[in-house]
C-alpha cells in the first residue's frame, strides 16, 4: 500500500512540476514559489504585454519580473558546448556590467548578467537564443540590492525552463488605438481598393460603350 501511495505522490508531483507554460514559445518551467505570474490571455495587461513583446509578467512593491521574446534574428543558438564569448560581448553593450556567467540546461545554456541599471535598480537578467526564439528573463529589484535567496530562486527557475524548439513568436499587431487595430485597417483598405478597381472597370466599360455609340 505504501508503494502505491508513493507512486501516486510521484506521479502527482511530476504532473504539476511544469506549472508555467507559454504555448506560443514551446515554453515550460517550474512555477516560482510566492510569485503570481500573468501570461498573455490570462491578464488585464494584454495590451501592455503585446506592445513590449512580453509573454509573462509579475510585479509587486518589491520587484518586477517579466519574460520577453522576439523571433530569433538569425543569432547562433546558445548550445551547451559552444564558446559564446562573441555573443556575451554583444550583450555586454546592453547591460551595465562585464561580469557574466552561464546557466546550463539540457542542450542549451543561458547567458546571465547580474548588474545595476542607470536608475540604481539591481537586475538579474538571462538571455537565450534557441531555434526560432530569442528569450530574455528579467528580475528587477525595486530597492538597493537583491538577496542571495532571490537570486537563487530565479536561477532555479531559469534552470527549469524547457523549450521544445517548435515555438513561433506571434507578431503583435499593436497600432495606436489598440490590439489588432492595424489588421482591421488593412482589411478596410483592401476592401476599399477592391471597390475602387471595380468602379474603374465599370467606368472604362461605360466610356467604351458611349464612345462606340457615337
Amino acid at each position: 500500500m505504501k508503494k502505491y501511495l508513493l507512486l501516486l505522490i510521484c506521479l502527482f508531483s511530476f504532473t504539476f512540476a511544469n506549472a508555467l507554460e507559454i504555448k506560443d514559445l514551446g515554453f515550460k518551467a517550474d512555477d516560482i514559489k510566492g510569485m503570481k505570474i500573468e501570461t498573455r490571455g490570462n491578464s488585464d495587461n494584454d495590451y501592455f504585454m503585446k506592445e513590449n513583446d512580453i509573454f509573462a509578467y509579475a510585479e509587486t512593491e518589491d520587484y518586477l519580473f517579466y519574460i520577453r521574446a522576439v523571433a530569433n534574428p538569425g543569432i547562433v543558438d546558445y548550445k551547451i558546448n559552444d564558446d559564446l564569448i562573441d555573443e556575451v560581448f554583444n550583450l555586454i553593450s546592453k547591460v551595465n556590467t562585464k561580469e557574466y556567467s552561464y546557466i546550463p540546461h539540457g542542450d542549451y545554456k543561458w547567458i546571465r548578467f547580474d548588474y545595476v541599471d542607470s536608475g540604481s535598480r539591481p537586475i538579474i537578467e538571462y538571455f537565450l537564443s534557441w531555434k526560432d526564439v530569442f528569450i530574455t528573463v528579467t528580475y528587477i529589484g525595486k530597492y538597493e540590492s537583491l538577496t542571495a535567496e532571490e537570486k537563487n530562486k530565479i536561477d532555479l527557475f531559469v534552470s527549469s525552463i524547457n523549450l521544445s524548439g517548435k515555438g513561433v513568436v506571434p507578431v503583435s499587431n499593436v497600432y495606436r488605438a489598440g490590439i489588432d487595430y492595424f489588421d482591421e485597417k488593412q482589411e478596410e483598405k483592401k476592401n476599399s481598393y477592391t471597390l475602387e478597381i471595380i468602379l474603374c472597370i465599370l467606368a472604362i466599360g461605360i466610356t467604351f460603350v458611349i464612345t462606340r455609340k457615337k
